[in-house]
């Protein structure tokens, strides 16, 4: 026995389809936010309130990050919580999910590097689990998990000194750091870091983040917005630059 979503429809052959979901990512001054630009046609098509709707599609578009955070405090668990999340979030397309949940993740593992050791522990967990596929692509996860700024480089050199029996075999965990080694090195020479960034990347600053008036005055802490024309020194090169002609 069926029953038809739309009440409206009293067509016996009449069958439920959903309007395809339209969402799409705005920036805001401290991040981004996801909207849902036909949440009423999607909500009219279920015969529910849009907030169920909404509600129901949070965990996709990130938007109960804030709900799962604070339940971490309350239960003091954001050390522990990211071993689980590596576990529970990826399989052997890791690559493509860091990306996909970068945002949760931020929130779990920024100052955070007990978590972070614990979610490379999961990581290791992942990688055993799925070794055939993901073993050969650990340097490039690891190197993943740097680039999207989720782990900090002393953990990551931490984590490839000292092989751990604590999450994994511990022959897997010296296996999956000398497959890591390149990109260690590198790390450790500094090479990475210098290849993270480079004169040419383009960063786009609001000034309300970095405490500065839109006016150019200064604001409580005495940091004024406007720099006028005043020519900056750089360090280590003799030319100096105005700002008006940038």
């Amino acid at each position: 026995m069926a029953f038809n979503v739309n009440r409206s429809a009293i067509d016996p052959y009449y069958r439920f389809k959903m309007p395809r979901l339209q969402a799409k990512v705005e920036r805001k001054c401290n991040g981004i936010k996801t909207v849902i630009a036909n949440l009423s046609d999607i909500a009219k098509a279920l015969d529910r309130p849009p907030v169920y709707a909404l509600k129901f599609l949070g965990p996709e578009v990130a938007a109960s990050t804030k709900k799962l955070l604070n339940e971490a405090y309350r239960l003091e668990l954001k050390s522990r919580a990211p071993f689980l999340m590596a576990r529970l979030l990826f399989d052997t397309d890791i690559l493509n999910q860091i990306g996909t949940y970068k945002t949760l993740l931020y929130h779990f593992l920024k100052d955070n590097p007990k978590g972070q050791r614990r979610f490379l522990g999961g990581i290791e967990e992942l990688i055993e689990k799925n070794k055939n596929q993901l073993l050969s692509c650990s340097t490039n996860i690891i190197k993943k998990l740097y680039a999207e700024n989720l782990v900090e480089k002393a953990v990551i050199l931490e984590w490839g000194a000292k092989p751990s029996s604590k999450y994994i075999n511990k022959s897997l965990a010296k296996e999956i750091i000398s497959s890591c080694q390149p990109f260690l090195k590198r790390l450790q020479d500094g090479k990475e870091d210098a290849s993270k960034g480079g004169p040419n990347d383009v960063v786009e600053v609001d000034e309300r983040l970095l405490g500065i008036t839109p006016g150019g005055q200064p604001n409580n802490d005495g940091i004024r917005g406007s720099v006028g024309n005043k020519a900056v020194e750089v360090e280590g090169d003799d030319d100096e630059i105005n700002i008006d002609d940038i």
